[in-house]
C-alpha cells in the first residue's frame, strides 16, 4: 500500500457510489433559512420613511451586494435539497455548494466594507454591525459560509472524529480571525 493507495481506493468507491449529503447540508441549509429571514426583515424596514434602513439601502452597490446575498443563501438550500433528493449528484452538489459559500463568504465582506465606507459623513448610525443590516447577517453569515467549507475539506490521515475537531477547530480560529480583522478595520 503505497502513500496514494487510500485516496486512489476512495476516489474509485466515490465514482460507484456517489457521496450522500450529510448533516452539514441540512444543518447550513436552516442556517440559510435564518438569513433568509433576517434579510426579509431588513428589506420590510427599507420601506419605512426616514429610517436608518431607508438611509443605507441607498448606498450605492448595497442593493447588488443584496440581491447577490439573497441569491447566494436561495441557490444554497435547493443545491442542497437537489442533493438530498438525488445523491448521484452528489459530485456536482458538493462542489457547487462549496463554491456558493466561498461567494457568500466574500459578499458579506464586500457588504461589510461597503457599509463602513457609507458610514463616512452620513447622518445615520449603523449600530448593528457588523451583523444588521448587511445581507445574509453579515460577519455571522460569512463564518457560516466558512465553516462550511472548512467541514468540506479532507479528514487526510485522521479519522473522521478527529477531522471533525480539527475542523471545528479551524472554524473557531477563522471566527476569531475574522472578529479581529473587523475590530481593525471598524477603528479607522
Amino acid at each position: 500500500m503505497g502513500f496514494n493507495g487510500p485516496s486512489v481506493k476512495q476516489s474509485n468507491d466515490e465514482m460507484v457510489n456517489p457521496p450522500r449529503a450529510h448533516w452539514p447540508e441540512w444543518l447550513f441549509s436552516f442556517a440559510c433559512c435564518g438569513m433568509i429571514a433576517a434579510n426579509a426583515r431588513n428589506r420590510r424596514l427599507e420601506g419605512e420613511p426616514f429610517s436608518v434602513m431607508t438611509y443605507y439601502g441607498q448606498t450605492p452597490g448595497v442593493e447588488v451586494l443584496q440581491g447577490i446575498g439573497w441569491v447566494v443563501a436561495v441557490s444554497f438550500i435547493l443545491i442542497a435539497a437537489a442533493w438530498i433528493m438525488r445523491p448521484q449528484w452528489g459530485f456536482q452538489c458538493r462542489h457547487a455548494l462549496t463554491l456558493i459559500s466561498g461567494m457568500g463568504f466574500v459578499v458579506a465582506w464586500l457588504e461589510l466594507v461597503t457599509a463602513l465606507r457609507s458610514l463616512q459623513g452620513a447622518p445615520y448610525r449603523l449600530d448593528g454591525l457588523p451583523y444588521d443590516p448587511v445581507t445574509n447577517l453579515g460577519l455571522g453569515g460569512a463564518q457560516v459560509f466558512a465553516t462550511y467549507m472548512m467541514l468540506r475539506l479532507p479528514d487526510g490521515r485522521l479519522g473522521p472524529k478527529a477531522g471533525l475537531g480539527v475542523k471545528l477547530g479551524l472554524a473557531v480560529c477563522s471566527w476569531i480571525i475574522q472578529l479581529m480583522l473587523w475590530t481593525l478595520i471598524s477603528i479607522r
